[in-house]
């Protein structure tokens, strides 16, 4: 079809099948670009309708088990002198939008496209508060021309096709990815779906390389199906590929990341182990490799040399400035859990605490890698001091509301102290509170402490805002915590126990809420 009038500087192409819940957020996130294209591959719900509404162009195109056709039908008509690629369960982040229209109108002729961020997120996640299940990068956007067109059946590829004429360059624009929850995983049956159209895409291979890369994917649906005894076997042959071709193929380290994981899910440490040490020597730096491989040696028992290899990784982490791609709250919270017991379990207690540390640092969230942390800090001032100077904020506030519950009160003190001041306002809320309880807290950090939604620092910004004469904010942070428990003051006196202890160690009377008079302001 022949594209008319004035050029968009970007044309959004998105392929979409029964998406009518999906389809619209994904349309409005890119609509301020430029044009948006709507490949509809056979939907029978209203997505086409749902996309037309949005101001998208639809376009119909029959399902031939390729999703490279599909994306290629929506190139065929696109306007833009840019293409973004999207799926209708993806969103472009609002700073992704602004990066590409404040950076793509000024990028030299050499270059042809840009690698993205891609997020795959749990349906309810809160993008400003909860970390991505995964993260990987990918191209996404690129120049339009009649050469740059998709190949492969599925986990289609473009980048060949535009190094062939140019370079590609990295951005800082991020997607956020949804098809990876698992309800929507079951719902469009996508692990049974990929897999046969993985199974045809093998048969057709054009090259060694493009079968090593097929294994791989299709390797990872069955790690996805819980099926890792299948994995292991597929993501093998796809390293016996990899070892025969003249070059180190750029997706190696993700196929070995997938292959450690299977081999020592499916109780293969032997095969793990082995499979390990040829992809140290490709990927020497590789934080992911290093950590897998060192929990195949745990499993192997080759403890001295696991725990090594595990602080090697946790370093190189660090050295990263804490942005693996492949260490991700989804996957990595149960191998950091599983890998802390078990050097604890030998008896490395500080190297338990070191890999628990970093991977709080990863999953700020998470429960069980705070606990850990928290037991492996307690009588240890040396653990301790490594958590509060070298952790992240939300990561010290974690362990300092596990250690206060459990009325470890002078090593929550200890930590609090130990912290550097310039920690944000809610860690400095927690220093006027806990580690000098006497200063006065301000307003700006009761507001900061009380935006972090844990139900224990709202109690305590209310303690602390009674404490200081401040009823009416008091009250207003009473009203929050009780909308987290809507099960009425039952629920909530049942949920508020451990923390009224943990506040009353702390020096800092019960709060009495009847109270109605002010006795001063707060600090701004």
């Amino acid at each position: 079809m022949a594209k008319t009038g004035a050029r968009p500087l970007v044309s959004t192409c998105i392929i979409a099948k029964n998406e009518e819940a999906m389809i619209g957020a994904c349309i409005d996130s890119v609509r301020s670009l430029g044009e948006v294209v709507v490949v509809d591959t056979g939907s029978a719900d209203r997505t086409a309708e749902i996309a037309t509404e949005h101001g998208a162009r639809v376009v119909r195109h029959a399902w031939q088990e390729d999703f490279s056709a599909a994306r290629n039908a929506g190139l065929d008509v696109a306007a833009g002198r840019w293409i973004l690629v999207l799926d209708a369960d993806e969103r472009l982040t609002p700073q992704g939008a602004q990066w590409i229209r404040r950076n793509v109108p000024n990028v030299p002729a050499e270059l042809q496209g840009f690698n993205v961020e891609l997020r795959n997120r749990f349906l309810d996640a809160d993008p400003e508060k909860e970390p991505p299940m995964d993260i990987a990068r990918a191209v996404r956007l690129f120049r339009s021309h009649p050469e740059h067109r998709y190949e492969q059946r599925i986990h289609e590829q473009i980048f060949q096709r535009l190094v062939q004429r140019g370079s590609v360059a990295e951005s800082d624009i991020a997607i956020d990815h949804f098809g990876y929850d698992p309800a929507l995983v079951r719902k469009y049956d996508k692990i049974f779906r990929n897999v046969a159209i993985l199974e045809k895409a093998l048969q057709e291979a054009s090259t060694e390389e493009v079968r090593c890369y097929l294994l791989m994917q299709l390797g990872r649906e069955y790690e996805r199906a819980d099926r890792y005894d299948r994995a292991t076997a597929v993501l093998l042959q796809g390293l016996d590929i990899a070892k025969s071709l003249d070059r180190v193929p750029t997706f190696l380290e993700v196929l070995g990341v997938y292959l450690l994981e299977a081999a020592t899910a499916s109780g293969q440490p032997m095969v793990a182990r082995a499979a390990g040490q040829y992809l140290i020597e490709k990927f020497p730096l590789s934080s992911d490799i290093w950590f897998l491989y060192a929990q195949a040696e745990l499993e192997f028992g080759a403890s001295a040399e696991a725990i090594t290899h595990m602080l090697w990784s946790c370093a190189l982490v660090e050295r990263a400035g804490n942005r693996q791609a492949y260490r991700a709250s989804g996957r990595w919270e149960a191998s950091y859990v599983r890998a802390a017991e078990k050097l604890r379990q030998l008896g490395s207690v500080e190297a338990a605490a070191e890999v628990a540390r970093v991977g709080l640092d990863q999953i700020p969230r998470s429960l069980r890698l705070a606990h850990l942390l928290a037991e492996s800090l307690v009588g240890r001032p040396a653990v301790r001091e490594r958590v509060a100077t070298q952790s992240s904020a939300p990561s010290v506030l974690g362990v300092a509301r596990v250690l206060l519950l459990a009325g470890a009160t002078e090593e929550t003190r200890a930590l609090i102290v130990a912290t550097p001041p310039a920690g944000g306002r809610a860690l400095q809320a927690w220093r006027a509170i806990v580690a000098r309880a006497e200063e006065r807290v301000t307003r700006r950090q009761l507001d900061a402490l009380a935006s972090l939604e844990a139900p224990f620092d709202l109690y305590l910004a209310v303690a602390a805002a009674h404490c200081h004469g401040e009823p009416m904010l008091a009250a207003s942070l009473w009203r929050r915590l009780q909308a987290l428990y809507p099960g009425g003051v039952g629920a909530l006196d049942d949920r508020l126990a451990a923390p009224r202890r943990a506040v009353q160690a702390l020096g800092l009377p019960d709060p009495n809420l009847d109270e109605t008079t002010s006795r001063g302001g707060m600090d701004r």
